[in-house]
Parts: structure tokens; C-alpha cells; sequence
């Protein structure tokens, strides 16, 4: 049979556990939340509505709505006697998923301790235990809440701890007349604390914290843990699929570019080739008329040019003239031609009485360019 003692060891042994999976929770959670798409973790972080409470002095202000959207609903006096007003805001606590009371400065006692970065992970025990000695206050008889800050003075052995206190005579007059108006907060955190997580410490203690509505209930942590844990398999192919998908775009725009540029270089070749063909082609013609036009000014008006060959650089003239012999002449000292000569003997024809020649050379360097 189970003592009292041994109940207590398991029931505390249960606690540590809890607590440690908690923080182990929050910590993959937000690794998590961080691999995820900015739209997607901007819907899931702000879907949950809050009840924010905000002492200031005597009178408490409360807003509603989510991490996007907080809406001022009004605000009470502490020492506010009428039911009417005080039950205002209870609706709006059981439509919020988490209630947050923010406390001023002055209600705090605030202090920095250095702590061995080997109690960074049971923290929450060192304090439970210890924060005696560094407060002037018993564990019972306040409440407390703390954050890690860094490192001390570079050494990494040592961590500097935020600890913040509010005495329980202080605040438990607070938290009774918030239960009076129907508002139970499962958070308490200083108001100069807010951040995008709406709080950075939790003042409550955990035992107090189990019995309020500090969260979305166990069937939607149930069904976000399993979200979690598929986008946990999914996503990571997912981003792989469109890290590739984006390697393939990158690659492709510039495929289709050379590709592009290849065409438009080979039209060009093409194009240079045909400026280049149809300018020798025309500089060939220019020179066949330039020659004729000299040759026929050089030539006397009683010669005839029948056939003209030109092969390349060899030329060969077939016609009549009176006088066939003063040809070779005329021809060198035009200097068309070289090497003229006839190809063959000089006929008389006996219908036109003008001699036949025949006559074969080379063009000039300069008339054959």
C-alpha cells in the first residue's frame, strides 16, 4: 500500500516531467512554427482570442481579440460596487482562449541573478526552492516569474536571469475581485513585458495555472500537436519540392536565353555570309563593266568585240578590226591586261574585208579586284 510520502515523490516526479515536456513543447513548437510559410504561421499564431486585463493603479482595463486585432472593451474600478457593470466582461472571458492579467511596475519587486548554466534546464526548481535567498520573501508567499537573459560577463558557465515578484497580499485581492466580475486569468505577466507572444513570463504558478482556461482546451492542443507533427514530415519535402521547382526556373530562364542568343548569332553569321557573297558578286560586276567601259574607250571605232571570256583572272577577245596588228598595242598601254598576246593568227573575212583576231592576256592586278 501506497504512504502519503510516496505519493507525494510520484506526484512531484509527475510534475518535473510535465513541466519539462511543456518546455520541451514550447521550444519545438517555435522551432517549428519557424520552418513554416510566413502565411501559414501568421494563421495559425493569431488564431487564438485573448482577454487582456491591464491593472493600472486602481482601475483595470480589459481588450479582446487576437495578436493581429485587440480591441479596448472599456475599463473598472477595483472598488467598483455595482453588479451591472462588474459582469460586463464575463461573455468575453468564456470566448477567450487565454485570459492575461498585466500588472504595472509598481506592483513588482524586480531583480537580476546569476545562476550556473547547468540549472538552465530545472530553473523552474532551483527558484521553487531557492528564492529565499534571493528575495525577501518565502516561495508561499508570492508569486514569481523569470527569463533567461544571456550569458554573464562572456563567461558561458554562467546565465543571467530576469526575476520578477509580486507579493501574494498584493495580488490575490486583485485576482478575487476579477473572479467576482467572471475573468480568471491563467496568465499573469508584467505589462512592460509584451512582446509578440503577448507576454514573455508567466507570474502563475503552475498548479494555478492547470485550473484556468490558459490555453485552447486538450482537444485543440491534441489536434495542433497532430498538425504540427504531419507538417513536421510534410514540410520539409514540401520546401525541397519548391527549392527545386525554383532551381529548374532559374536554370531554364537561362537555358532559353543562350538559346535565344545562339539563334540570333547564327542568323547573324548568315546574314554576314550573304552581305558578304552579294559584295563580291557586286564588286565582280562593278569590275566586268568598269573593264568594258575602258575597253571600249580604248578600241577604235572600226573594231569589234564579238566574244568576251573572262575566267577568273584570263581574259580572251574574239573580234575584227582594220588593223588587228595595232591591237596588242593599244592593249599594253591601257596596262588592262598582261601577257597579251594573239591566240591565234589573224584572218582576213572576205564579206567585211576586217581582219579576225583572236586575242588572250591577264586581267591587271587592280582591274581583276
Amino acid at each position: 500500500m501506497d504512504t502519503p510520502q510516496s505519493s507525494s515523490v510520484i506526484a512531484n516526479s509527475v510534475r518535473q516531467i510535465l513541466h519539462k515536456l511543456r518546455h520541451f513543447w514550447k521550444w519545438w513548437s517555435t522551432e517549428l512554427l519557424e520552418l513554416m510559410p510566413y502565411t501559414l504561421r501568421h494563421h495559425l499564431t493569431n488564431r487564438g482570442r485573448f482577454l487582456i486585463a491591464e491593472l493600472q493603479q486602481q482601475a483595470c482595463s480589459f481588450r479582446f481579440g487576437n495578436r493581429g486585432q485587440l480591441v479596448l472593451l472599456g475599463s473598472l474600478t477595483l472598488d467598483d460596487p455595482s453588479p451591472e457593470l462588474s459582469g460586463r466582461y464575463h461573455p468575453y472571458a468564456q470566448q477567450a482562449d487565454q485570459i492575461i492579467l498585466l500588472l504595472p511596475p509598481e506592483y513588482l519587486l524586480e531583480t537580476e541573478i546569476i545562476l550556473p548554466r547547468a540549472t538552465e534546464r530545472n530553473l523552474s526548481d532551483v527558484l521553487r526552492y531557492e528564492i529565499d535567498r534571493y528575495t525577501p520573501y518565502k516561495a508561499e508567499h508570492i508569486y514569481y516569474g523569470y527569463r533567461v537573459i544571456g550569458i554573464a560577463d562572456n563567461d558561458d558557465t554562467r546565465i543571467r536571469v530576469a526575476l520578477k515578484v509580486v507579493t501574494r497580499e498584493i495580488l490575490e485581492p486583485v485576482l478575487n475581485k476579477l473572479a467576482d466580475w467572471g475573468v480568471a486569468p491563467g496568465v499573469i505577466a508584467p505589462s512592460a513585458e509584451q512582446s509578440n507572444n503577448l507576454y514573455s513570463m508567466n507570474l502563475l504558478p503552475e498548479t494555478d495555472t492547470g485550473t484556468s482556461r490558459s490555453g485552447m482546451g486538450i482537444f485543440w492542443r491534441t489536434s495542433l500537436v497532430i498538425l504540427l507533427l504531419i507538417a513536421l514530415l510534410i514540410l520539409p519535402f514540401h520546401f525541397q519540392q519548391q527549392q527545386l521547382t525554383s532551381l529548374r526556373q532559374a536554370v531554364t530562364e537561362p537555358k532559353l536565353a543562350a538559346e535565344e542568343a545562339r539563334a540570333v548569332e547564327q542568323e547573324f553569321i548568315i546574314l554576314s555570309q550573304s552581305r558578304t557573297f552579294f559584295s563580291e558578286q557586286q564588286q565582280a560586276s562593278y569590275s566586268t563593266l568598269d573593264f568594258l567601259k575602258q575597253l571600249t574607250r580604248i578600241l577604235p571605232d572600226h573594231t569589234w568585240i564579238n566574244q568576251l571570256q573572262i575566267n577568273g583572272q584570263d581574259i580572251r577577245l574574239q573580234g575584227e578590226s582594220r588593223q588587228a596588228s595595232a591591237l596588242i598595242g593599244l592593249l599594253d598601254q591601257s596596262q588592262l591586261m598582261t601577257e597579251i598576246a594573239f591566240a591565234s593568227p589573224v584572218t582576213l573575212n572576205p564579206r567585211t574585208r576586217k581582219e579576225r583576231f583572236v586575242i588572250s592576256g591577264r586581267l591587271h592586278g587592280e582591274s581583276a579586284q
